[in-house]
């Protein structure tokens, strides 16, 4: 009698676990997870969002994040970096084939939030789930726990390996490569606006667009729902990039301000990470101010120096810079173009000097940090004309290493000297 009442007890808990919802599970897991970490405690802890190996996402994977986080903030033991940190660090993320991150991953994640812990939440396949908390400073696994969800996960997601980007490429296509239909894309004109969708992986929306006199624009792709991340290029008319960016404007916004030549131009509208799909707006303005246009002639103006001083700068790695960089930037952007909009020499100088310092030591060539450096800032402050900080701005760019820099740099970075080269 004994027995049979345990074995019926048993079968209602396994009936109860067998109707529980994928929430819980998560929750459930969750709370293992955190009870199986011996670590110290009041650390400080980044939650990665939940998503699959191939870093496919959608509603239900994050509804898991408002539930891990929901748990660990009642866990009095850890701090929670702020999401909207993490999901900018993580967007260039990749995951290994474990799950794991590798020490470079790790290191970013340390230097940019300051968390001692990641907790790396996992689904693959469509049931199969599993959660680690991982020391930041030594790789090591501090907590793991394995589960299975009630029901099958993102139904009708390829789990197709997403392409491995090198060190170099953080994980963005330098060239334009055939177009996936989204849904989008046509024609822009100069002073106009757009709305369109990136509606499958891997899509990307192309638009012409006609200058018909030398102007200086300004091309925003500025998303319109809070999961997209957009990235844009621009092509010129036989096919050669002239420009890119990821996060030129506010937040994860894109942005190029650049000076074009009559021609017929292809503006391409991505995502950053291939497999997030999601809506925005592009725009196309005239700029305010009128630096001179890329022509290969000679003059210029300040506020296209702004310009391509702002390129240069996002061109280099996060990775590659100072920690307290990333607290500093937003104001120093804003810097650069209050100085280029009012023609105030001296203070571009010190953010050229400002813009220097922060590069890592080790992103640099040894020799220019041996021998070159201090006469180059000596030259810089004393610098008396744009095209004298031009042709310093171009020797600080040749003695940062390739490895430091963004593998599209290399298809920019002769367009850009020639733009600066413009101005001398």
């Amino acid at each position: 009698m004994q027995i049979s009442k345990k074995i019926m007890m048993l079968f209602a808990i396994m009936l109860i676990a067998s109707c529980a919802t994928n929430r819980e599970i998560v929750r459930n897991n969750t709370k293992t997870l955190l009870k199986k970490y011996r670590g110290e405690s009041n650390q400080k802890i980044a939650i990665i969002p939940f998503m699959t190996k191939s870093q496919q996402k959608n509603p239900e994977l994050e509804s898991f994040d408002d539930e891990i986080m929901d748990i660990v903030f009642d866990d009095k033991r850890f701090q929670i970096v702020e999401r909207s940190l993490v999901e900018q660090i993580t967007k260039e993320w990749t995951f290994s084939e474990s799950g794991m991150v590798d020490e470079e991953q790790r290191s970013k994640i340390g230097k940019l939030s300051g968390a001692k812990l990641i907790l790396v939440p996992i689904v693959s396949g469509q049931k199969n789930i599993n959660m680690r908390i991982i020391s930041v400073s030594t790789g090591d696994v501090l907590s793991y726990v394995r589960g299975n969800l009630a029901t099958p996960i993102i139904a009708g997601f390829s789990e197709a390996p997403r392409p491995t980007p090198s060190k170099k490429s953080s994980g963005i296509s330098p060239v334009p490569g055939p177009a996936i239909p989204s849904g989008g894309g046509g024609s822009i004109s100069l002073n106009s606006g757009v709305n369109g969708a990136i509606t499958q992986p891997g899509g990307r929306d192309s638009y012409t667009l006609n200058i018909q006199s030398p102007k200086s624009v300004e091309i925003r792709a500025d998303r319109t729902d809070s999961s997209f991340d957009p990235f844009i290029e621009l092509y010129n008319n036989s096919g050669g990039m002239v420009a890119s960016d990821d996060d030129g404007g506010e937040g994860l916004n894109a942005k190029i301000v650049t000076g074009l030549a009559p021609g017929i131009y292809t503006i391409v509208v991505r995502a950053y990470n291939a497999n997030i799909l999601g809506s925005y707006r592009l725009s196309v303005f005239e700029a305010m101010s009128q630096p001179a246009p890329y022509m290969g002639g000679g003059g210029g103006s300040l506020s296209m120096f702004a310009d391509l001083l702002i390129q240069l700068e996002t061109s280099v790695n996060y990775s590659a810079q100072t920690s307290s960089w990333r607290s500093r930037r937003s104001s120093w952007l804003n810097d650069v173009r209050s100085a280029g909009g009012s023609n105030n020499f001296q203070r571009m100088k010190d953010l050229v000097l400002e813009f220097e310092t922060n590069i890592l030591s080790s992103a640099q060539n040894g020799s220019w940090i041996r021998n070159s450096r201090g006469n180059w800032v000596a030259r810089v402050r004393n610098a008396r004309s744009l095209g004298e900080l031009a042709t310093l701005l171009i020797e600080c760019e040749s003695n940062i290493l390739y490895t430091a820099q963004a593998g599209t740099w290399r298809n920019s970075r002769s367009g850009w000297i020639s733009r600066m080269q413009a101005l001398r």
